[in-house]
């Protein structure tokens, strides 16, 4: 081959190659799952038992796996229940059913902190427009001395990736909060009034009736 056709075999492998490591690198980065926000913070009145976690998404057409170390923080009026992690997938728009295990999960500090080892953590693929979701559930306790209608919100996750396909960004928030407490019920101002003229004419006749047979027996 001339050193001319050399020369122009270059130029054109050499954009040839450029594109496919652009459109290679392309799908590499859409080939992972992000986070997409806490799930919750949910409803729990004090001294109850509910959820709250984080949730995965996946644009790419591609299932996503990895292996993750989950560390969970409580937050402040609260502990975890249980040492159970639970996993929800979505696939084109609908649940694939939610699975809670306890495998490689331990509570200290007083189940304030929960650490969740070597879990595997897939993320289905988009379907038809829809993407692939994974929901991260664990379950909290409110403290009974929880104050009511008040959010905690100052509990976090976190987690390590083995293969970098699922990474995290840092700490994300995870917290419940409790329900507005409920109205002392009120009398109506008429009612009380009729109910005191009541009691009070009732022990107004009860004295009576006393002075009555005193004054009968003298």
């Amino acid at each position: 081959m001339s050193s001319i056709t050399k020369r122009r075999a270059k130029w054109v492998v050499a954009p040839v190659l450029a594109l496919g490591l652009l459109t290679g690198g392309a799908l590499a980065a859409n080939a992972a799952a992000n986070y997409t926000g806490e799930k919750g913070p949910n409803t729990i009145a004090p001294g109850a038992t509910g959820v709250t976690g984080l949730g995965l998404s996946n644009q790419a057409a591609a299932e996503v796996n990895d292996t993750l170390t989950f560390t969970f923080q409580a937050p402040s009026n609260g502990t975890f229940a249980d040492n159970q992690l639970g996993q929800e997938w979505f696939f084109n728009g609908s649940s694939q059913g939610l699975t809670w295990s306890s495998a490689g999960c331990v509570l200290s500090n007083g189940n304030k902190t929960l650490v969740c080892s070597n879990v595997p953590v897939k993320v289905k693929g988009n379907s038809g427009g829809n993407p692939g979701y994974n929901d991260i559930y664990v379950h909290i306790k409110a403290d009974a001395t929880a104050p009511y209608g008040t959010t905690f919100n100052n509990g976090t996750v976190n987690w390590t990736s083995a293969n970098g396909t699922i990474p995290s960004t840092g700490p994300k928030a995870i917290g419940f909060r409790t329900p507005a407490q409920a109205a002392t019920p009120m009398v109506d101002p008429v009612v009380g009034l009729g109910a005191a003229a009541l009691v009070l004419g009732t022990g107004t006749a009860v004295a009576v009736n006393r002075r009555r047979r005193a004054g009968a027996v003298a």
